[in-house]
């Protein structure tokens, strides 16, 4: 009996430490960029890539996100610096080359897509790794019970 009792907590302890490892990712937006929080520590999108390896449909869109946040990126830079230019010729008295602010507007232009699709992305990359942590049974009478697990707690609600 003790035997059994024994593998119970053991079993359990190992189940639940196991599950531990695996927290909900926070997706905040700010003024730089987009931030992610595994745990309450902030991660890189690389590093939160490497840690969506156990779900690999979440792994591959952050993948997808990644390099299309890069193509917005360079985009920006360039539009940026297309504009720049000829601000900083005008400030230093030189004339305004007009045709080269616009092609820089229109880079940008370009980049702006290209950054929305990849901040969708990253929130369903996100989404798609919270919604694995969630375990949901519904049984007879109508009753639903949603288990969540995260590092040092353990929650329950039932809904009728």
């Amino acid at each position: 009996m003790r035997i059994t009792i024994l593998f119970i907590l053991l079993f359990t302890g190992v189940q639940g430490f196991s599950q531990a490892k695996q927290g909900e990712i926070d997706f905040v937006k700010s003024f730089w960029g987009y931030k992610f929080y595994y745990n309450g520590i902030p991660y890189s999108a690389g590093q939160i890539q490497g840690i969506m390896v156990t779900k690999p449909e979440a792994q591959k869109l952050m993948k997808q996100a990644r390099g299309t946040n890069t193509v917005a990126g360079i985009l920006g830079f360039f539009g940026g610096a297309m504009m720049g230019w000829p601000v900083g010729g005008a400030i230093a008295g030189e004339d305004m080359d007009w045709g080269m602010f616009a092609a820089g507007v229109g880079v940008t232009a370009v980049g702006i897509p290209f950054s929305i699709s990849a901040a969708r992305k990253m929130k369903k990359s996100v989404e798609i790794w919270n919604s694995s942590l969630a375990m949901k049974v519904i049984q007879k009478n109508n009753f639903a019970y949603d288990l969540k697990v995260s590092p040092g707690r353990v929650g329950l609600t039932v809904s009728f």
